[in-house]
Formats: C-alpha cells, structure tokens, sequence
C-alpha cells in the first residue's frame, strides 16, 4: 500500500529479519494489520537508527499476538529508543501473548488520544528503559498480565507520562 493509501495485511509464521527502521508498519485511518506467530530479529544494536519491530499508527488498527520480537536496540549518541512495538498517534493494537527480549522498550504507546490499546499476558525480558511507556494517550489503554524482568537502565517496569484512564496492573 503506498503512502496517503488504506489496506490491510495478515502477516503470520514469517522470519523478518534485516531491516532497518521498521520490520512491520501499518499507517492510516483505515488501514489493519493482522500479525501473529511471526519471529523478528532486529540488528541488536544499531548506532545510526532506531529500530521498532512493528509499528501501528496515524488511526491504523494492529492485532500483534503471538510473536517473538528481540534486538531492537539503539546504540547511537542521541536519547533515542527502539522498541518491539510502537503504537503511535492515534494507532490502536491489541498487543497480547507476545515475547519481547533484548529490546530497548518492550510496548510504546505514544499520543493515543481517541482509540484504546490493549497490552496484555506478554513476557517482556530484558529491555533497556521499560517494558511499557505510556506517553500522552487518554484513550483508557489497558497495560494488564504481563511478566516483566530485567529491565536494564532505569528500572521502570511502567512509565507513564502525560496519561489519563489507563489501567496498568502489569
């Protein structure tokens, strides 16, 4: 689908691997993307760019369920962060059963305002800054049952600024 363009995808049992900003991206009022049981490596540490596995956004509706995420890193001079998923301005996802390992962020939710996501019953390991960053949504996202360990660098299992009805109890 090109850019300004809605569609929809099912992206299921694949090995992504290799790229560079975004392994997966559904963008645009409209658009839907089913991804489930797929692997998805990215470079484990990359200087020039942030890497986020799957991206939902811009009104976009996301079922992530089922998936191993790991190596989103960044590793460049800026204050920047990859993450395994990242639902973004007014994207909404249902973000359930997954494993994210070896990620800066496990789930970043970012500027959701009018459409709820869920994430939920994932096991979110090893991640640099936070399993979840909930960042300016007010949608009345739901952060429930996952298993968060070895967060590496601040120590937030759950950061949350900015945001109002959400329900964390992680």
């Amino acid at each position: 689908v090109f850019y300004g363009q809605t569609g929809s995808a099912q992206i299921w049992d694949c090995d992504i691997s290799n790229y560079q900003q975004r392994g997966i991206y559904c963008d645009a009022v409209g658009s839907s993307i089913d991804v489930r049981r797929n692997t998805i490596s990215g470079l484990n540490g990359n200087p020039d760019f942030t890497q986020h596995a799957i991206r939902v956004s811009r009104g976009a509706y996301g079922y992530v369920a089922e998936n191993t995420v790991s190596g989103n890193n960044y590793t460049g001079p800026n204050n920047w962060a990859g993450s395994a998923t990242i639902v973004a301005v007014d994207g909404a996802a249902d973000v359930v059963n997954n494993a994210f390992s070896n990620c800066d962020i496990g789930a970043w939710l970012v500027d959701n305002v009018t459409v709820a996501t869920t994430v939920s019953g994932n096991t979110i390991d090893d991640v640099g800054y936070g399993s979840a960053y909930i960042i300016r949504c007010t949608s009345g996202d739901e952060v429930t049952g996952n298993v968060i360990t070895n967060v590496r660098y601040d120590g937030n299992g759950i950061y949350m600024f900015e945001s109002i009805g959400t329900t964390v109890n992680y």
